[in-house]
């Protein structure tokens, strides 16, 4: 079979800044009001919007909050994503603590908003865009060493080498933190059992 070298790389990084472009699109309609949209107004003041608002994607219903650790994850701002994961269980557990008229429903409503979270940032971050980044890369590379060209082999391998560990890093961190909100989920739901025999917990489940 005839074979190309270097046929597919343009592909490969068509792939890697399509899935940018396509990241950027999404976690700014994740955090987009959709009144705002339609030309209505919404408040940016401290405790405005206090039953939160929908945004175009899957039509869910978000607060402050939420668009604002949106737009940190697309902008790579890890400090400010570093233990947000710990900050909601905690936040969740204070408020199955201090309301008991709607423990345990709140605990697993803000579990189950951290977890979409969760999930959007492994799939359009870990998967999608450092899979095809990854992939363009090392292609990159070996093309580079199979056509003989002059370039730094020890440097380029340490910097292949490092973007690796940290997308292997930022993936291994999705699944200790879903660790962390499945265990606390399970307790809860063992304390819980007799109250939640008589509840359809799917809705607020079924993405942890």
């Amino acid at each position: 079979a005839h074979f190309e070298p270097g046929g597919n790389l343009l592909v490969l990084a068509g792939l890697a800044w399509g899935f940018l472009v396509l990241q950027l699109i999404v976690y700014v309609f994740r955090a987009v009001p959709v009144k705002l949209l339609q030309c209505g107004r919404v408040e940016y003041g401290c405790g405005t919007e206090p039953n939160g608002y929908t945004v175009p994607v899957f039509c869910m219903r978000v607060w402050h909050a939420d668009a604002m650790k949106t737009m940190a994850s697309l902008n790579r701002m890890v400090l400010v994503l570093d233990g947000q994961t710990e900050y909601a269980i905690n936040r969740a557990y204070f408020k199955l603590l201090s309301d008991p008229k709607q423990n345990p429903f709140d605990f697993f409503h803000i579990l189950k908003m951290d977890m979409r979270f969760m999930l959007f940032d492994a799939f359009f971050v870990n998967l999608l865009l450092n899979g095809a980044k990854l992939q363009f890369q090392t292609s990159y590379w070996a093309l580079l060493m199979y056509a003989n060209l002059d370039v730094n082999v020890r440097w380029t391998q340490f910097t292949l080498c490092l973007t690796h560990l940290t997308c292997a890093h930022s993936w291994f961190r999705k699944l200790i933190e879903w660790q962390k909100v499945r265990e606390s989920r399970i307790m809860v739901r063992e304390e819980f059992r007799t109250r939640m025999a008589v509840a359809d917990w799917r809705g607020d489940d079924k993405v942890v």
